[in-house]
């Protein structure tokens, strides 16, 4: 059981380097061709983005999983700031709702925080179509365990694509690779006692959650 543990991390963390250099990638792809890059600093920007996400890989990969002090309204705040820049481009409001403050938790921040920045960005790809979009992270604790929601306004996910949308290389995107919301739930369940969740969709928008325990909390 052990060994297999140990190949499921190595394998998730293979997966996580290609899937989040993939995405800042077909990020400035599409805006190289919403010809949105007008100043050299904006692409300068961007390229520093990939840069930090390619660091952020290795590290992760070379990782020995230490438990570090997770302060969940922090590492949310971080998540808002990496988009910070994507959500000037394409005009998408961030809205934050912390039901519960001073919540911290030991675990591995690294792929802690790669969970909400998959749902974060797939929730700015589901926005697009709308004129006036919005997206909402909010963190509520139910006793022993604390859950994040990130939900938007956009256009729903068709019916019929729900039920596969965590099996590997399910994709719901014309440019996706299938793996993202695959390597979400295993690193949510192998490392948080936790889960993620399609808790709504239709074409009023989406939500997902990620729910994970809240021992060991640190107080």
């Amino acid at each position: 059981v052990e060994q297999k543990n140990i190949l499921s991390h190595e394998l998730l963390s293979v997966s996580a380097i290609i899937h989040d250099i993939a995405n800042p990638l077909t990020f400035i792809m599409g805006e190289k061709e919403k010809s949105k890059f007008r100043r050299r600093d904006e692409v300068m920007e961007s390229l520093e983005s990939i840069t930090v996400q390619i660091d952020g890989a290795r590290r992760r990969f070379n990782q020995k999983e230490k438990p570090e002090v997770i302060d969940i309204e922090d590492l949310i705040d971080e998540v808002i700031r990496e988009f910070e820049f994507r959500s000037m481009a394409d005009r998408v409001q961030i809205e934050k709702v912390i039901s519960t403050y001073g919540i911290s938790i030991l675990g591995d921040k690294i792929r802690f925080r790669q969970i909400i920045t998959n749902l974060v960005a797939n929730s700015f790809d589901a926005v697009q179509r709308r004129k006036s979009k919005v997206i909402k992270i909010e963190f509520v604790c139910d006793n022993d365990v604390g859950t994040i929601i990130v939900s938007d306004n956009g256009t729903g996910i068709e019916r019929g694509k729900r039920r596969d949308l965590f099996k590997l290389h399910s994709t719901t995107k014309v440019n996706g690779n299938g793996i993202g919301l695959f390597i979400a739930r295993e690193c949510a369940r192998l490392l948080f006692d936790g889960d993620v969740r399609l808790l709504t969709s239709s074409s009023d928008g989406t939500s997902f959650s990620f729910s994970f325990s809240l021992n060991p909390l640190v107080r």
